[in-house]
């Protein structure tokens, strides 16, 4: 048997009350299951997978955000977009998270990144990106170029 692992860290500078309610909000998620029956009372609320911590730098209040075994990247977006929507802010926010196994198998690591902001998002998951290159490698229009930085070009 395998352990499965959803993994990320990040850090995003926000004023300090808008850092104080995505705290107080997170924590709403981890602890549903003791704040509210959910047989009874309605809400769909799965826990982050992470940790939050404050932290200074350059003399700015930083939040950090770290899952380090089963974080969920969905609920984490969740919950800044709507920071960033009661507190009116216009900013993207991005971040990437890796995908592991504690055994070495076949199809089991991958990840993904998303970037959003208080209306939209935009996601990509490393196995679809890898199929979909490689489909558009094997095609008869030419050959997708892939440069040094990693960024696909086609040559056409």
């Amino acid at each position: 048997m395998a352990d499965y692992y959803t993994q990320f860290c990040f850090e995003i500078e926000l004023p300090s009350d808008v850092i104080k309610w995505v705290i107080e909000e997170a924590q709403i998620y981890d602890n549903y299951d003791e704040i509210v029956d959910p047989d009874t009372e309605g809400g769909n609320y799965t826990p982050t997978g992470a940790e939050f911590t404050v932290e200074i730098e350059r003399g700015v209040e930083v939040l950090v955000i770290c899952a380090s075994e089963s974080g969920d990247p969905e609920v984490i977006v969740k919950i800044l977009q709507d920071a960033l929507k009661k507190f009116e802010l216009d900013i993207a926010i991005g971040f990437g998270w890796a995908n592991t196994c504690s055994k070495m198998r076949v199809g089991d690591f991958g990840g993904g990144a998303v970037v959003f902001d208080k209306h939209s998002e935009k996601w990509i998951d490393t196995e679809f990106f890898i199929n979909d290159t490689k489909n558009a490698w094997n095609t008869d229009d030419g050959v997708v170029e892939t440069t040094r930085d990693g960024i696909v070009k086609d040559p056409a």
